[in-house]
């Protein structure tokens, strides 16, 4: 069964859509500024007060890590279960240095 609709909430949806995939490509490109404006630091000021942070999330850039990482190192923290992975919880025990450096950063507003 078909339901008949206003044309013009089709429309608008698809407008929606457009500009919201717009947004979020500006959006991705201004942090993308900002995160190489940041470098290795947490906080962005603008006139001396922190407007931007980032927040360490839980995620480790394994591939990265597996990229820049001696081989030894990488093996050291792979565990056998059903499949072989990558400890990361071990990883942030042993070496928290060497996690910190892999760690997802955020951008978030400072509040």
């Amino acid at each position: 069964m078909a339901v008949e609709i206003d044309p013009a909430v089709s429309a608008s949806l698809e407008y929606a859509k457009e500009q919201k995939a717009w947004w979020a490509a500006q959006e991705d490109k201004f942090a993308t500024q900002l995160k190489e404006a940041a470098g290795d630091e947490d906080e962005l000021v603008i006139d001396g007060k922190v407007v931007w942070t980032f927040a360490r999330t839980a995620t480790l850039q394994l591939a990265r890590f597996k990229k820049e990482q001696p081989e030894e190192l990488v093996e050291a923290f792979l565990e056998l279960q059903e499949e072989q992975v990558f400890n990361a919880a071990k990883l942030k025990r042993q070496r928290p240095d060497l996690y910190a450096e892999y760690q997802t950063r955020t951008l978030r507003r400072a509040s």
